[in-house]
């Protein structure tokens, strides 16, 4: 029991020190097809805004990138799904070989890119994991930061 506890601390620890590569995948999602599945390394930890970074729609395709605070663990793996005018993008950590998830201890500011083809107008709303870009920030804008006496 004690190793255990050792090894899911070092592992812990170790997690918010590796940085995920960019990954490139293509999701099909009935009439959506995720031609584009890009994540950036743990850019900063939550000091960084999330965004809206840019969108663009040509032919059919849609072009998007924010940046978010997800998991340091990082290695994700994503879903989307767009109902009347709201994008919902769900991100999550890529389960392990044995089906397990590793989540680190800490939180890290990513920037996404995706490519979506299937899309005949630019959403007026997008939920990430169920939140807008201002809730994710404030969730995970928590700081350290003491107020001066005034």
């Amino acid at each position: 029991m004690r190793y255990t506890i050792l090894i899911t601390i070092l592992f812990s620890i170790f997690s918010c020190v590796h940085n995920s590569t960019s990954k490139n995948s293509t999701i099909n999602h009935d009439s959506l097809i995720v031609e584009t599945f890009l994540y950036s390394e743990c850019l900063e930890n939550c000091k960084l805004k999330s965004r809206l970074l840019n969108q663009s729609l040509v032919d059919n395709t849609y072009r998007l990138s924010f940046g978010v605070h997800l998991n340091c663990a990082g290695d994700f793996i994503s879903n989307v799904n767009l109902t009347y005018d709201t994008l919902r993008i769900i991100i999550d950590i890529k389960p392990s070989k044995e089906g397990l998830i590793h989540e680190a201890t800490c939180n890290c500011f990513y920037q996404f890119d995706y490519l979506i083809s299937g899309i005949n107008q630019i959403p007026k709303e997008i939920l990430i994991n169920g939140l807008t870009f201002q809730e994710n920030f404030d969730q995970n804008n928590e700081t350290d930061e003491i107020e001066p006496n005034k």
